[in-house]
């Protein structure tokens, strides 16, 4: 193993907005690896989706990552969310009343982890709430550290 492997396998901590995905429209997340080395990730995120009403979303969820060896620092991502999306009535007596929708988001993600700390996915995940299974397009760019 190289060096500059080395250093890309030591961080085990990232912050990056999403485009689609797990945050449905878009999300800043928090993400932790769970090891020394690239394997199980844990995340949560904060986001939001707009249709006619405006909603926030919350997202926790696992991956794993399976190291791609022909190109360094490049991986194949495979995971499971949970997405909470809740209507935003604002502070108001009514936003006791606010729709909120559960959504399992499964997701596959090419992802790079680069040298100077940056880090680039880009996948499909699949939307399944109440109204059945919807394909999603993600992309994503943020830091390690």
């Amino acid at each position: 193993m190289s060096f500059a492997q080395e250093e890309i396998a030591s961080k085990r901590n990232a912050s990056y907005v999403e485009a689609g995905g797990a945050g449905l429209f878009f999300s800043i997340n928090y993400e932790r690896q769970l090891s020394k080395t690239p394997g199980f990730l844990w995340r949560v995120g904060l986001g939001g989706y707009s249709e006619d009403d405006f909603y926030v979303t919350y997202t926790t969820g696992f991956s794993y990552l399976f190291d791609l060896n022909e190109e360094k620092g490049a991986f194949l991502e495979l995971g499971a969310n949970l997405t909470i999306a809740r209507e935003y009535k604002g502070i108001s007596e009514e936003s006791r009343n606010a729709d909120i929708f559960e959504n399992i988001v499964p997701g596959l993600n090419y992802r790079k982890h680069f040298n100077n700390d940056i880090l680039f996915k880009a996948g499909i995940n699949a939307i399944i709430n109440e109204n059945g299974l919807t394909p999603w397009l993600n992309t994503g760019f943020g830091i390690m550290f």
